[in-house]
């Protein structure tokens, strides 16, 4: 658990250890909720990640995987210019909590992706890795991004507001075949896609 600056709450484990001779297992999960650097902003995440690990024999292992993660407010990024910031404009610099959006800013997304790993060491020398993974991931922004100061002033900003909804699912598979080739003095390693 940990509590700090900008209001910050959170709490998280990581656990993982034996269900039986064959089976392990490990858990990750983080919920966090804080106040963002910039004003106006918050930061909040819900994290799950539990995993299963099964080794019917030495040379077999598949691992399940569960990954989901929710970040219902985010920090957009709505950088300010240089001057003012970096260099000082007329009226000095700006504190570093300066943000150049407003309350109406937002930014959100939503990962959930399952996945499958199974390892199978053929023999010394050969080994076969699969991979097969899905992701349904969506985002969400309302945003306002500056272009520039208006024309002869350092303490106007051109904005321009904008909005994003984005979603992507998909399904990806990799499979890798490995050989070591171990000569006199090197040891080379082959993978075939």
């Amino acid at each position: 658990m940990r509590v700090g600056n900008q209001n910050l709450k959170e709490v998280a484990v990581d656990t993982t250890g034996p269900i039986s001779d064959t089976l392990n297992y490990r858990l990750v999960a983080l919920k966090r909720q804080k106040d963002g650097q910039m004003q106006t902003t918050e930061e909040e995440r819900t994290l799950i990640n539990p995993s299963l690990e099964w080794r019917p024999t030495k040379d077999v292992s598949v691992l399940a995987n569960l990954f989901y993660q929710d970040d219902p407010e985010m920090v957009p990024s709505t950088p300010l210019p240089a001057v003012g910031t970096v260099y000082h404009a007329s009226y000095g610099k700006l504190g570093s909590d300066a943000y150049a959006g407003d309350e109406w800013n937002h930014f959100s997304k939503e990962v959930f992706m399952p996945s499958v790993t199974i390892n199978w060491d053929i023999n010394d020398k050969l080994t076969f890795k699969h991979i097969l993974r899905y992701t349904d991931a969506e985002a969400q922004q309302r945003n306002m991004y500056n272009s520039g100061f208006v024309s002869g002033s350092d303490k106007i900003l051109n904005r321009v507001a904008y909005t994003t909804d984005e979603s992507m699912s998909n399904w990806t598979t990799d499979n890798q075949l490995a050989y070591q080739l171990d000569t006199t003095n090197t040891s080379h390693n082959f993978i075939w896609y």
